[in-house]
């Protein structure tokens, strides 16, 4: 099971973020909101430990925060990304609290630029899985598997006559299949169906042109509003528990979050302020989160360029 959670985090990022072929580094940047040729990038996430004249002293490591449904591992956390001179991925690092290596992805491309294999280590329990995708003109094939050189998991991708995603299909190892996605396009939508072993629907997501999220459907329903700049300004939470959940965004000129709001039946539950500080590229090299005018976590980046 715990392969299976990982091939399918790393499946998802690879092949569901827009109608192309994008590969994971196209997540990693654009979460990042990196600028320039960066040649690789080093995240670190602390506490705040307390006030001292006026300055922030800089407490232990923490873990990511979940600030809200768009705030994920890339915008907190331990890690540290390498990417190729085409924006590629080429290596991804994820450490702990203690800064220790916990796990590493490493991606391989050939003379086209296409991704066709990747490793994946995961240092805490000693266990190393590697991917392959063959590509068969409109089908690639993603295949997982352990180091003793035995099949784990195997993705069929179908393409359409546009060269965009149109089915995926996951077997384990006994050739069953364990998990399906169906794509349809609807004018600038992409309508994304995932279904487990039974073929019962358990996500939907639609996206528009620009690759943005507009609804995702699962255990709880969330709406995606963006401005006239395509940057994120509210997302609607719908759930059993609750049915107006909802999260104003603010947004810098340059795109950086400054304020998140969450708001519950039009009582305001948490609000969080960002403040950053840029280097000679526009991109962000550190960043403190508020609550309540209250520093509690800051956010530090060293960025290598080419």
């Amino acid at each position: 099971m715990k392969h299976f959670l990982l091939f399918t985090t790393l499946t998802f990022i690879l092949f569901s973020c827009t109608n192309k072929d994008f590969k994971i580094n196209t997540d990693a940047r654009l979460q990042n909101n990196l600028n320039g040729a960066v040649k690789s990038l080093t995240f670190e996430t602390f506490n705040v430990d307390s006030l001292k004249d006026g300055e922030i002293i800089i407490g232990q490591r923490t873990r990511s925060k979940n600030l809200s449904p768009t705030i994920t591992d890339y915008s907190t956390g331990n890690y540290r990304l390498t990417f190729t001179r085409n924006g590629d991925l080429e290596e991804l690092i994820v450490s702990g609290t203690r800064g220790q290596q916990n796990n590493k992805y490493i991606a391989y491309y050939d003379k086209e630029n296409r991704l066709i294999a990747n490793e994946r280590i995961d240092y805490s329990e000693n266990d190393t899985t590697y991917g392959e995708r063959i590509y068969k003109g409109n089908v690639i094939e993603a295949i997982t598997k352990d180091k003793e050189n035995n099949l784990i998991y195997k993705m069929t991708l179908l393409h359409d006559k546009l060269n965009r995603l149109e089915y995926t299909e996951t077997i384990d190892a006994n050739k069953n299949i364990i998990a399906k996605a169906k794509y349809k396009y609807k004018g600038d939508l992409q309508i994304s169906k995932f279904y487990d072993k039974s073929e019962k629907l358990i996500r939907e997501l639609v996206r528009d042109s620009n690759g943005n999220m507009i609804k995702e459907i699962s255990a709880r329903k969330l709406y995606y509003e963006y401005d006239n700049e395509n940057f994120l300004v509210s997302i609607r939470e719908k759930n059993k528990l609750s049915k107006n959940i909802r999260y104003d965004y603010l947004n810098d000129e340059k795109g950086n979050v400054i304020s998140i709001k969450k708001w519950k039946d039009k009582m305001l539950m948490k609000s969080c302020q960002f403040e950053y500080e840029y280097d000679k590229n526009n991109n962000w090299i550190k960043r403190i989160m508020y609550e309540d005018e209250n520093p509690i976590v800051i956010c530090l980046r060293k960025i290598e360029y080419y």
